[in-house]
């Protein structure tokens, strides 16, 4: 027998809210609407908040973690996606 898997979506940017379109707000204002909307969410979905120093470290220990990956992105910038 193989063990359990409890899988965790970890969301860090919102782009659509009630129909609306966010893809032209800023990063930080799209984190903070993700934000408030995680805020009674399960425990396995959780909202990933920005770190604004330290990026090295962070990346290590995403590496000791076997994370899938960081995301790094100005916190002024807006979405460009395809």
């Amino acid at each position: 027998m193989g063990s359990s898997v409890n899988p965790v979506y970890a969301a860090f940017d919102l782009l659509w809210l009630d129909g609306e379109d966010l893809r032209s707000y800023p990063l930080r204002e799209r984190m903070k609407l993700l934000e408030g909307c995680l805020r009674q969410s399960p425990e396995r979905l959780l909202y990933v908040n920005d770190v604004e120093e330290q990026g090295e470290e962070l990346f290590r220990q995403g590496c000791q973690m076997y994370l899938e990956g960081i995301v790094c992105e100005p916190r002024l910038s807006l979405y460009r996606g395809k």
